[in-house]
Protein backbone atom coordinates (compact mmCIF):
# COMPACT_ATOMS: atom_id res chain seq x y z
CA UNK A 1 0.00 0.00 0.00
CA UNK A 2 1.65 3.97 -0.62
CA UNK A 3 -0.51 4.46 1.70
CA UNK A 4 -2.16 7.85 -0.50
CA UNK A 5 -5.80 5.51 -1.38
CA UNK A 6 -7.86 6.42 0.97
CA UNK A 7 -11.77 4.96 0.12
CA UNK A 8 -14.97 5.87 1.60
CA UNK A 9 -17.77 2.96 2.27
CA UNK A 10 -21.25 3.43 3.06
CA UNK A 11 -23.85 1.02 5.18
CA UNK A 12 -27.67 1.42 5.82
CA UNK A 13 -28.32 0.79 9.56
CA UNK A 14 -28.95 -3.18 8.80
CA UNK A 15 -25.74 -3.44 7.07
CA UNK A 16 -26.09 -3.72 3.72
CA UNK A 17 -23.71 -1.89 1.37
CA UNK A 18 -24.97 1.37 0.30
CA UNK A 19 -21.94 2.28 -2.37
CA UNK A 20 -18.24 3.24 -2.08
CA UNK A 21 -16.44 6.40 -3.13
CA UNK A 22 -12.65 6.93 -3.37
CA UNK A 23 -9.64 7.44 -4.52
CA UNK A 24 -8.68 10.04 -1.96
CA UNK A 25 -5.61 11.42 -1.02
CA UNK A 26 -5.09 12.08 2.70
CA UNK A 27 -4.75 16.22 1.55
CA UNK A 28 -8.19 15.87 -0.01
CA UNK A 29 -10.34 16.96 3.09
CA UNK A 30 -13.34 18.81 1.04
CA UNK A 31 -13.32 15.78 -1.89
CA UNK A 32 -13.75 13.06 1.38
CA UNK A 33 -16.55 15.47 2.92
CA UNK A 34 -18.31 15.64 -0.21
CA UNK A 35 -18.06 11.71 -0.45
CA UNK A 36 -19.34 11.02 2.84
CA UNK A 37 -22.25 13.50 2.08
CA UNK A 38 -23.31 11.35 -1.12
CA UNK A 39 -23.13 8.28 0.94
CA UNK A 40 -25.30 9.60 3.21
CA UNK A 41 -28.09 11.00 0.70
CA UNK A 42 -27.64 7.57 -0.62
CA UNK A 43 -29.03 6.07 2.32
CA UNK A 44 -25.86 5.23 4.22
CA UNK A 45 -26.53 5.22 8.14
CA UNK A 46 -22.63 4.28 8.85
CA UNK A 47 -19.70 5.57 7.07
CA UNK A 48 -16.56 3.16 7.06
CA UNK A 49 -13.10 4.73 5.67
CA UNK A 50 -10.23 2.42 4.71
CA UNK A 51 -7.33 2.72 2.96
CA UNK A 52 -6.22 0.38 0.57
CA UNK A 53 -4.38 -0.65 -2.62
CA UNK A 54 -7.41 -1.17 -4.98
CA UNK A 55 -11.50 -0.53 -4.38
CA UNK A 56 -11.89 -3.78 -4.36
CA UNK A 57 -10.22 -4.71 -1.24
CA UNK A 58 -11.33 -1.30 -0.09
CA UNK A 59 -15.07 -2.52 -0.17
CA UNK A 60 -13.79 -6.53 1.55
CA UNK A 61 -11.36 -4.55 4.44
CA UNK A 62 -14.98 -1.99 5.09
CA UNK A 63 -17.11 -5.01 5.68
CA UNK A 64 -14.31 -6.55 7.85
CA UNK A 65 -14.51 -3.18 9.74
CA UNK A 66 -18.26 -3.00 9.94
CA UNK A 67 -18.50 -6.93 10.98
CA UNK A 68 -16.14 -6.42 13.67
CA UNK A 69 -16.89 -3.59 15.22
CA UNK A 70 -20.37 -2.90 16.00
CA UNK A 71 -18.98 0.87 17.67
CA UNK A 72 -19.12 2.49 14.00
CA UNK A 73 -20.93 5.60 14.61
CA UNK A 74 -24.05 6.54 12.47
CA UNK A 75 -23.36 9.58 10.31
CA UNK A 76 -24.63 12.67 11.86
CA UNK A 77 -27.57 14.01 9.83
CA UNK A 78 -27.52 17.92 8.99
CA UNK A 79 -31.26 19.91 9.75
CA UNK A 80 -31.31 19.72 5.43
CA UNK A 81 -30.83 15.72 5.53
CA UNK A 82 -33.77 15.55 7.88
CA UNK A 83 -35.81 18.38 6.43
CA UNK A 84 -35.65 16.44 3.22
CA UNK A 85 -36.08 12.82 4.38
CA UNK A 86 -39.32 14.25 5.92
CA UNK A 87 -40.60 15.98 2.62
CA UNK A 88 -40.05 12.52 0.60
CA UNK A 89 -41.79 10.94 3.54
CA UNK A 90 -44.93 12.93 3.78
CA UNK A 91 -44.70 13.45 -0.01
CA UNK A 92 -45.17 9.56 -0.71
CA UNK A 93 -47.92 9.58 1.91
CA UNK A 94 -49.59 11.75 0.42
CA UNK A 95 -49.55 10.45 -2.94
CA UNK A 96 -50.51 7.36 -2.00
CA UNK A 97 -53.09 9.00 -0.01
CA UNK A 98 -54.32 10.61 -3.22
CA UNK A 99 -54.08 7.70 -5.39
CA UNK A 100 -56.29 5.85 -3.09
CA UNK A 101 -58.94 8.36 -3.02
CA UNK A 102 -58.76 8.57 -6.79
CA UNK A 103 -59.15 5.24 -7.33
CA UNK A 104 -62.08 4.78 -4.94
CA UNK A 105 -63.85 7.85 -6.60
CA UNK A 106 -63.77 5.70 -9.54
CA UNK A 107 -65.08 2.32 -8.70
Amino acid sequence: MNGGNIYLHGFTQDGRSVGQTGQYLPDQVSAIRQGRKALRRMGARRVVQVEAADPAAAAVLAEEILRESAGVAEEPWSPRDRIGYVVAAVSLKASVAWARWVRRRRS
